[in-house]
């Protein structure tokens, strides 16, 4: 990568709020930031690498935070000329929409985190959607989050977090947490069913290990308890190598299993159960290494949740989704929320920090996110956007 080097550079701020005229605000950087580029975003274009940095070829970093219709913020950044900011050719922007609808509705906890997030897409079908909160247990020192929620992957850094989800399926979502300790290496998960009807206690599993002798381990499963679910009983274990050998199915009805885990083990069960009129599942899993001085090396990974709310009609607010921008050099508008997207393209920030408040006093966070997506014109005809990096800034309430 080039060095880029350059004597003066000023960021220019717009904030924007529905029933409100737009202002310019500026943002001088820190002496010194001129040798090292703060604002940037490079990505391949339909398979064309493209580096564009404020403070070169008069482009500057705005910002903009707005309210629609519905009453839902949306915090923007783009990378454009001076004058235009979003509007003109050659100019890069990001939309990121708040989590819940009300302009008072802001937490930046919740409202802008390290995370993954969906693309908008504005010809998707109307469906309920849920806000899901949910407080992760783990002993992983160095944990790596990874949700499935309802076939979708998403990646999170924080402990606890929410998430807005569209149902589908009859109303059925289930959650797989997925936690891999960076320290050890090691990985564990925890799926399960979220309830939507509040007067119906779901069920987890956990796998409990006990040393008997050196690497001999007795396994067994514990589940919580439920007044409206019975576990059935047999209950199937899966255990292999962690290098993937010796693969062997068990299934048991006494929930418990003993095993000498030599290198180290793969160990997971799956539970079914049943109720008079409705049924569910459960699944867990951990991988164990056993060392002489040390003992047991594994880490559990476990979740709570709690549905706060059910949003009739919920996915045409696109609530806590991303949308991105480019206009050509022909004046073309492209979207990523004229189309359709793969079930793996996501929007990711890696890294929210606080920066510097603007002219008016109003703060402001800087982002590094990475994505990839098709963006559209309005005759159907896309562009591919491929490992795209930025550092942007956008104002917050």
């Amino acid at each position: 990568m080039k060095t880029h080097k350059y004597t003066t550079l000023i960021a220019f701020f717009i904030l924007a709020l529905v029933f409100t005229n737009c202002e310019r605000n500026i943002l001088v950087l820190p002496d010194g930031s001129s040798n090292n580029p703060v604002f940037r975003l490079e990505m391949d274009l339909d398979n064309s690498p493209i580096s564009i940095i404020a403070g070169e070829n008069d482009i500057y970093n705005h910002t903009a935070f707005t309210a629609d219709s519905d009453e839902v913020l949306s915090f923007h950044g783009s990378l454009a000329k001076a004058d235009c900011s979003s509007s003109c050719a050659g100019s890069f922007n990001l939309k990121l929409r708040n989590f819940e609808v009300g302009v008072s509705k802001f937490d930046v906890s919740r409202s802008i985190s390290a995370k993954s997030y969906p693309y908008k897409y504005s010809a998707a079908p109307t469906t309920d959607a849920i806000e899901l909160h949910m407080d992760i247990s783990t002993q992983a020192s160095k944990p790596q989050i990874t949700w499935n929620l309802n076939n979708r992957s998403i990646t999170q850094q924080s402990l606890s977090d929410v998430h807005v989800i569209n149902l589908v399926d009859e109303r059925e979502v289930f959650a797989a947490l997925n936690i891999v300790d960076e320290a050890t290496g090691l990985r564990s998960f925890v799926d399960k069913e979220i309830e939507l009807d509040s007067d119906i206690t779901g069920v987890s599993s956990r796998i409990a290990l006990r040393q008997i002798e050196g690497d001999s381990v007795e396994f067994s499963i514990i589940h919580t308890l439920s007044d409206g679910f019975e576990p059935l009983a047999a209950t199937l274990w899966a255990i292999e190598d962690l290098d993937g050998r010796n693969p062997k199915l068990i299934t048991d009805q006494t929930g418990k299993i003993t095993l000498r885990i030599g290198e180290g083990k793969s160990i997971s069960n799956a539970t079914s159960f049943l109720s008079d009129n409705d049924g569910t599942r459960t699944g867990a899993g951990v991988e164990v290494k056993y060392d002489p001085v040390r003992g047991l090396i594994y880490h559990d990974a476990n979740f709570d949740y709690l549905v706060e709310k059910i949003i009739t009609g919920g996915s045409d607010l696109a609530l806590q989704s991303f949308e991105f921008n480019f206009i050509d050099e022909n004046g073309i508008s492209f979207s990523s929320a004229k189309g359709e997207q793969n079930d793996i393209s996501t929007f990711d920030i890696i890294q929210v920090e606080p920066y510097l408040d603007n002219a008016e006093g109003q703060k402001t966070v800087k982002l590094t996110c990475s994505f990839s997506c098709r963006i559209y014109d309005d005759t159907g005809s896309f562009k591919q956007v491929n490992n795209a990096i930025a550092t942007i800034a956008v104002a917050i309430p």
